[in-house]
């Protein structure tokens, strides 16, 4: 059962970070990206870390606007 609000929340804040992604707020999108890393880090999800760091990088590099 904790795993699966553990899973939940992870998946919260995705969805939080690429919608702030979206909106142009880097800074609020990195916070819950890493926030959800961690959570994946501590599930031992190893894909879907995987898929969050490979988000990450992509908005460490440049915004959503810039596509």
């Amino acid at each position: 059962m904790i795993r699966c609000l553990a899973r939940e929340d992870m998946m919260a804040h995705a969805a939080e970070a690429v919608s702030f992604h979206h909106g142009g707020n880097r800074y609020a999108a990195l916070f819950h990206i890493r926030i959800a890393m961690g959570l994946a880090s501590r599930l031992k999800d190893a894909a879907a870390r995987k898929v969050l760091m490979t988000y990450q990088n992509r908005m460490r590099r440049k915004s959503a606007c810039a596509d």
